[in-house]
């Protein structure tokens, strides 16, 4: 899945990121409860969700938003790449703190071909220096 595709901003995968974070814990998720962790208006919070509906990755029903599979899919290959960029910047020297905000900053943009060239360098890790597994993506 290349992750270009789509026209996702920082805050749509903050929104998305909650959706899916809801579900894995087994929580509800309203537009008043992302409006609440994100510290922005339900109208904004609006945009961000017809946005992700328009993309396939997240659908409503009723007052709910859930996570669609490719969604999850989604959400589980930025992670992926923060956790492996994280622990490369983290073997390599950076603080975990300074380490973990930039690989915020590159989860959304880097290639899968680089995700690989590092993860190969640091030895296919299975968790992250926070103790989160790194998500397996089948077929990488």
């Amino acid at each position: 899945m290349i992750l270009k595709n789509y026209d996702i901003t920082k805050k749509d995968l903050e929104v998305l990121k909650i959706v899916y974070k809801n579900e894995s814990n087994g929580w509800l998720t309203r537009i008043k409860d992302i409006s609440k962790e994100l510290k922005i208006k339900p109208s904004t919070t609006e945009q961000y969700v017809k946005k992700l509906e328009k993309f396939d990755l997240i659908v409503r029903k009723d007052s709910l938003i859930k996570i669609t599979n490719k969604g999850k899919r989604y959400v589980e290959k930025i992670l992926r790449n923060h956790r492996i960029i994280e622990t490369y910047l983290y073997l390599n020297g950076l603080d975990l703190s300074c380490a973990c905000d930039e690989a915020r900053s590159m989860e959304n943009c880097v290639t899968d071909d680089m995700i690989k060239l590092l993860e190969i360098e640091i030895g296919h890790p299975k968790k992250c220096p926070h103790g989160h597994d790194i998500p397996y993506i089948e077929g990488e």
